[in-house]
């Protein structure tokens, strides 16, 4: 448990080096109740990092990716435009971090509640604080209808199969109400009824990047 992590983090990773030869997770201290269901969906991500079969493990912003979301802001005036690069560069990178987790997120859980019910009713709630923090890409924003659209489809990917694994339909009425359900599930649906058993975590983010027309943006590298 580490109490200095961030409040928006629940859990802090850092890699292996040859000077420490191993992962260590850290959950935040603020969630200590349920600190062995974040834990282990942690270490399921790195687990699943190793099992992607190409030798590229990695998504990295595609060239060009920072300069089509520049283009996108260009007439919104409430961005300087002497921050316009910057400000592109931290859209850009949150889309692809949300690109990488939505979809593996959900395989991620779904063999939690698969292979590790002990940690059932922790993971219950570690769900929903996902879902909960999910919600934040419904406010209203001063961003174009595009990057707005891709944000909210990647988090109502996420939420959909994570509310489906703990059988929670209410968690997903926000997201119903602006049309995000459908296109969701028409995502996150087939694997949560095993039509991607198999496949690794470059397949599930190639497969989200495609259904939701974001696939200009990444590279694996």
């Amino acid at each position: 448990m580490d109490p200095s992590i961030g409040d928006m983090l629940s859990t802090q990773i850092t890699a292996r080096t040859p000077g420490q030869p191993a992962h260590v997770v850290k959950v935040n201290s603020k969630y200590h109740a349920f600190r062995h269901a974040l834990a282990s969906v942690q270490l399921r991500f790195i687990l699943r990092r190793y099992q992607i079969q190409s030798p590229l493990k990695d998504v990295g912003l595609a060239p060009g990716a920072v300069e089509i979301i520049s283009e996108q802001l260009k007439n919104v005036e409430q961005v300087p435009a002497g921050q316009l690069p910057d400000i592109a560069q931290s859209i850009a990178g949150n889309l692809i971090v949300q690109l990488r987790s939505a979809l593996p997120t959900v395989a991620v859980h779904h063999e939690l509640q698969k292979y590790q019910s002990e940690l059932w009713e922790q993971q219950q709630e570690a769900i929903k604080i996902t879902i909960n923090n999910n919600l934040q890409s419904l406010k209203e924003t001063i961003f174009p209808a595009q990057l707005v659209r891709w944000n909210r489809l990647l988090a109502a990917t996420e939420s959909f199969g994570l509310a489906s694994i703990i059988k929670n339909k209410p968690l997903m009425v926000p997201f119903e109400s602006l049309g995000l359900l459908e296109p969701a599930k028409e995502i996150a649906g087939p694997l949560l009824l095993g039509e991607y058993d198999g496949l690794d975590d470059l397949e599930l983010v190639e497969i989200t990047a495609n259904k939701i027309n974001m696939t200009e943006l990444h590279q694996w590298i």
